[in-house]
């Protein structure tokens, strides 16, 4: 579990949204939110590992999870969730140490595909860095490490290109993404069977 003096504030690590920065935003959220004692102990005491459900699962995937695991009305618990991940995604979209990065133009979706990367997958031995969609932006993570931020818009020749990237300094090689794209256990491949071979 992430440690801290949960009662001083800190100043961000510079170029970092790492496990201690997510699980201080967090705990900003449970107070922004005011969440009664009994509830915000539950919550509070959730581990990185828990907290970044947050940011993969999906908005109602994350109200059953996190409700039924709890002591408390269901309902109770429900309400609060979507706060508490808006809070931590606004902070995230909004976090200004985002470098600007080349978007990958070379990787062009069709329907299925974009639907495809919308979907994610988990990290797993034979695939570090995964990646996960909240309200239309994307990010690539690493170990509870939020490292890259793209995203991907439809064009008149009903395609999907990438029209934004940027990077934490943390991520020392910005060609994770563009592996991670191409190589990833996607539910369909994001690139074709030939340019696959050509590489």
């Amino acid at each position: 579990m992430c440690t801290f003096d949960r009662n001083q504030p800190r100043p961000l690590p510079p170029g970092e949204i790492d496990p201690e920065v997510l699980t201080k935003w967090f705990h900003d959220a449970l107070g922004v939110l005011r969440v009664d004692d009994t509830l915000k102990r539950f919550f509070w005491n959730r581990d990185i590992s828990e907290i970044q459900q947050f940011l993969i699962r999906s908005r109602q995937e994350l109200q059953h999870f996190w409700a039924y695991n709890s002591p408390f009305d269901p309902r109770r618990v429900r309400r609060l969730v979507p706060g508490i991940a808006s809070f931590l995604h606004k902070r995230i979209e909004r976090w200004p140490g985002w470098i600007p990065e080349m978007v990958l133009a070379d990787i062009v979706l069709d329907e299925e595909q974009y639907a495809a990367l919308r979907e994610g997958f988990f990290p797993g031995w034979d695939c570090r860095y995964a990646t996960y969609c909240y309200n239309g932006n994307l990010f690539l993570y690493r170990s509870g490490n939020i490292l890259m931020k793209f995203r991907y818009t439809r064009r008149p020749d009903g395609l999907y290109h990438m029209t934004s990237c940027y990077r934490t300094a943390k991520l020392s090689d910005p060609r994770m993404l563009d592996e991670t794209l191409r190589c990833g256990p996607w539910r369909v491949p994001l690139i074709n069977r030939e340019e696959r071979s050509r590489r």
